[in-house]
């Protein structure tokens, strides 16, 4: 066994955990746009309106499961007896309710809430229980994948992120009406104001796909625990076109994942990238926030957003930094270029006027101090990774690291943000 296989992953956060804070902060940028922007009088209410739009996106989530499941019936009462016996071996929690879906052919899913878990099998897959002795192992393993999302608990995850990701629908219609009615008066122009909302809608979505595919990891990994053999058959080996797109990972990927579980801890360059830009979209919002409650003005309002939202993100950069620093080694010049680049095009992109110049002596500030924070944490990782070279106090060593690294981000975020802002003024004032 490698050393890679025997560093302990639980230490670590999750990339899931991650992503699901991601998506819930681009949804909350969408539905803040979408109030922002409004005609005085119309929506004035942030939280209800978000909850409205939750809920009609809980609606949605709600039809598609119906849709999905339609047709389906009771194992129990289908010709499908051999299968439905090896099922209740496996099935270890009483709330679990399997059924038949006619037109899931080969392929199974597992949703449930409020105390009522359903399984649903097509009838391809449940027919591999009697093919043969490889066939049987395949069919186990997909039903033991399926249950490791219950045992995981990770099915109330699942359900919100879902939730989330489906409630880019209701706010594009709620943008549509507006615009048609014309109840919109944002400061930006009308066409900049619906390529940013395009641009958010993308980004939730690769994030959400992100977050399934790493939720199918983990749901391995579980299943693995009683022979990965069936399992391995199962993903089979073909490397899924583009990849990054798909919400669920490929089986190349599946199969060197539960071959070296330790390469989940290597933060690809697309996650940091989803997160920095989520952070710079999140800047405008922020400096309107902070203006708007009074807290403060001027260059103090840039101070305080920089703050509120570099720390968050530098503390998502040093995961990202110390999960890879256990992997195949820290990367903190890579990480410092995708961290400011994700940040400037995510302030530009986004349907509020942009916080950062693209000067050339703000951008280099930018560049400057992301990569002292990179280096910072990446040397704070190699230092613990020789004293505990298994992660296995990880926990220990984050509950010190990360409250610094927080500190220390949103110290530097505030300071390059009063710079930009004094800069911008000097610009003006020049102009």
């Amino acid at each position: 066994m490698s050393a890679l296989r025997r560093v302990e992953l639980r230490g670590f956060p999750s990339d899931d955990t991650l992503l699901l804070c991601l998506l819930a902060t681009m949804v909350g940028l969408n539905v803040a746009a979408l109030v922002e922007w409004s005609a005085e009088g119309l929506l004035f209410d942030v939280a209800g309106k978000a909850m409205v739009v939750y809920a009609v996106a809980f609606a949605y989530w709600g039809l598609r499961l119906l849709w999905r499941s339609r047709g389906s019936v009771p194992l129990e009462e289908t010709s499908f007896t051999e299968a439905a016996a090896v099922v209740a071996g496996l099935v270890d929690r009483e709330e679990v309710v399997v059924r038949l879906g006619p037109r899931l052919g080969r392929r199974a899913f597992v949703a449930g809430g409020h105390g009522v878990v359903v399984l649903v099998m097509g009838p391809e897959l449940l027919g591999l229980c009697t093919a043969s002795g490889e066939g049987r192992a395949v069919f186990e393993a997909v039903v033991r994948h399926e249950l490791a999302h219950v045992r995981a608990g990770d099915l109330d995850w699942y359900r919100l992120g879902s939730v989330l990701r489906a409630s880019v629908v209701p706010t594009a219609l709620a943008l549509l009406l507006l615009v048609w009615l014309g109840w919109l008066s944002p400061p930006v122009p009308l066409q900049g104001l619906l390529t940013g909302f395009l641009v958010q809608a993308v980004i939730t979505e690769l994030v959400a796909r992100a977050f399934l595919r790493a939720r199918e990891h983990q749901a391995d990994l579980v299943a693995a625990r009683d022979g990965a053999e069936g399992l391995l058959a199962a993903v089979g080996t073909a490397p899924a076109v583009r990849p990054w797109l798909r919400g669920h990972p490929g089986g190349d990927t599946r199969t060197a994942v539960l071959a070296d579980p330790g390469r989940l801890l290597a933060t690809t360059p697309g996650l940091l990238l989803l997160g920095a830009t989520t952070a710079g979209a999140a800047l405008g919002p922020a400096l309107l926030l902070v203006r708007t409650t009074g807290v403060a003005h001027g260059v103090g309002a840039a101070a305080v957003a920089g703050a509120l939202i570099g720390a968050p993100l530098t503390l998502y950069a040093a995961f990202g930094v110390w999960r890879s620093t256990w992997h195949t080694g820290s990367h903190p010049f890579r990480s410092a270029a995708l961290l400011v680049t994700g940040v400037v095009l995510g302030s530009h992109t986004a349907p509020f006027p942009a916080a950062i110049p693209t000067t050339p002596p703000v951008l280099a500030a930018f560049a400057l101090g992301s990569v002292a924070l990179c280096l910072g944490a990446a040397a704070a990782g190699r230092a613990r990774q020789r004293v505990d070279p298994t992660a296995g106090r990880m926990r220990e060593f984050l509950r010190t690291a990360a409250p610094v690294t927080c500190v220390a981000g949103g110290a530097v975020f505030a300071a390059l943000m009063s710079f930009a802002w004094l800069r911008h003024l000097a610009d003006l004032m020049a102009g």
